[in-house]
């Protein structure tokens, strides 16, 4: 009988790809995000301990979900190739962790050339493929139902439910809001199947949601495990965020993930956005009592019985920093010092909220999803500089060229004076979130966001220390403008007006930051 293991549910962000300038601009976050689930899977795994035989990703991860996009244009933009080079790197995370790696996204078929699947792919820890399974149930994707006959000509009816037997049990996947009908679990069930594979996007809820009473369902009828993983939000996309109850922070549209033992008593959960954590898992066919959940950066290991992230059990209905559970729900401190409402930090006398908190705006856009999706590109203008009291004193033309891979933004900006040679500038950052780190040697900067509309970036130069320049940049669309306002000793010297068109089909100068000196 095979030992006990563990499930890793990674929960993670989703960065959507549908606002993203082009096609390259689409795979190149589409790669970004297979890098870095890639570090997080080691990093939860080293974490959580050795023994994590199977990592679950939440569904369409890597590229978020159609929204307006045509079939054709969204198999462009976000399907993956089969054999294609971003499936070979997540099979490079399987067998770099040593782990089967469930994952979910959309892919192309050779075989149906202007159509895309909803795909759950089974990588083991040699980097097979152990499964492939095309959803059956959607609202908004193609499905082999829509061309069945064609479907099964091609890869037959054991193609409809793969089930794939490995030294850790059989596994089989389930697909989002296919939880829902027990036909579907039903159907792994009949064909040997004892962990289900759960990829979802949901929100969370501290009630029990349709979904959340399916896993436990599912699993008591089947008697098998559920792991399922879900989205830390989605971010990117024009959506508002969800509606939320009055007084409850921006949950940016993440849900919560949970393992479900046979029985239907949950063995590991966590709400809201947050790193992975690891759910003990008896090997299928055992008995006796479940392994003890493991707890990841304070999630809580156990509903019923919380871990401090020392790992230490803590008291039946206690929760670490003093909250118990419906008072935390609520945001209600209860004794000790009171916490910001989100991050549990100190927040001294009263409750410390955000400047978008406070004016009640809930962001699902961060610094690197506008520059991403809105600023990256090849933009061409003109600078016009007055002085204090409005009197001109330059104009020129311009060429910027701003390019955003994974978490690496690099920048070009050519100046265009009037019977002189270009003068060329090349920027470069790091941009994780809304935290932005400046490489270039000569300069400093400091990038802030205003809602999802503008960013302020105030920036000058070391070796003139009494100048400083404050840009307002307000992207929209196809069309741009930006503010300079120029102070030297504290004193307003010049103001810059830059009005910029976004070149259509233009692609950004790609260049390495390790051989042009920023």
């Amino acid at each position: 009988m095979t030992e006990r293991f563990r499930a890793l549910a990674l929960q993670t962000p989703c960065h959507a790809v549908n606002d993203c300038v082009d096609t390259a601009a689409a795979r190149d976050a589409i790669r970004a995000a297979i890098d870095r689930i890639h570090a997080e899977t080691l990093a939860s795994i080293r974490t959580a301990g050795p023994d994590v035989r199977l990592v679950v990703l939440p569904e369409y991860v890597l590229s978020g979900p159609p929204l307006s996009e045509s079939i054709p244009d969204w198999a462009r933009r976000a399907a993956l190739a089969p054999d294609g080079v971003e499936y070979e790197r997540l099979a490079d995370i399987a067998r770099d962790a040593g782990v089967y790696l469930a994952v979910n996204n959309y892919e192309t078929d050779e075989h149906f050339p202007d159509l895309y699947f909803q795909a759950c792919v089974l990588f083991g820890p040699d980097g097979t493929v152990r499964y492939r399974y095309r959803r059956l149930n959607s609202m908004w994707t193609v499905t082999p139902h829509d061309v069945l006959d064609r479907y099964l000509e091609v890869y037959g009816e054991d193609s409809l439910f793969p089930v794939a037997d490995t030294e850790i049990g059989r596994i089989a996947p389930i697909a989002s809001e296919e939880i829902l009908y027990p036909e579907i679990a039903r159907c792994f069930a009949v064909r040997g199947a004892e962990i289900f594979a759960h990829s979802s996007s949901e929100v969370a809820s501290a009630l029990l949601s349709p979904k959340n009473i399916a896993k436990r369902a599912r699993a008591i009828e089947n008697s098998a495990y559920v792991v399922s993983a879900n989205t830390a939000g989605v971010f990117g996309t024009a959506l508002p965020p969800r509606l939320r109850r009055r007084r409850q922070p921006d949950r940016r549209l993440p849900g919560h993930r949970a393992g479900a033992g046979h029985a239907g008593a949950v063995h590991g959960r966590q709400r809201g956005a947050g790193p992975g954590r690891a759910a003990g898992v008896p090997a299928p066919g055992g008995h006796g009592q479940h392994a003890r959940p493991a707890a990841v950066r304070g999630v809580r290991a156990d509903v019923r019985r919380p871990h401090h992230p020392s790992g230490q059990l803590l008291r039946r209905g206690a929760r670490p920093g003093g909250f118990p559970p419906r008072a935390a729900e609520r945001g209600r401190p209860v004794g000790g010092r009171r916490r910001h409402l989100r991050t549990g930090r100190p927040g001294g006398g009263r409750f410390t909220r955000t400047n978008d908190e406070r004016k009640g705006v809930h962001m699902t856009m961060t610094i690197n999803d506008i520059l991403r999706t809105k600023v990256a590109g090849v933009w061409e203008g003109t600078y016009t500089v007055l002085d204090p009291s409005g009197k001109q004193l330059d104009r020129f033309a311009s060429r910027q060229e701003g390019r955003m891979e994974g978490t690496q933004w690099t920048e070009r900006v050519v100046y265009l004076r009037e019977g002189q040679e270009p003068y060329e500038h090349f920027y470069h950052a790091t941009v994780d979130g809304d935290q932005v780190d400046f490489h270039n040697s000569n300069m400093w900067g400091v990038t802030s966001r205003v809602g999802e509309e503008a960013i302020v970036f105030s920036f000058g130069w070391h070796e003139r220390p009494n100048e400083r320049i404050i840009e307002v940049t307000r992207p929209d669309g196809d069309y741009r403008t930006r503010v300079w306002q120029h102070f030297i000793d504290g004193r307003l010297a010049k103001l810059t007006i830059i009005e910029e068109h976004r070149v259509p089909g233009a692609e950004p100068l790609r260049w390495d930051p390790a051989e042009i000196k920023v």
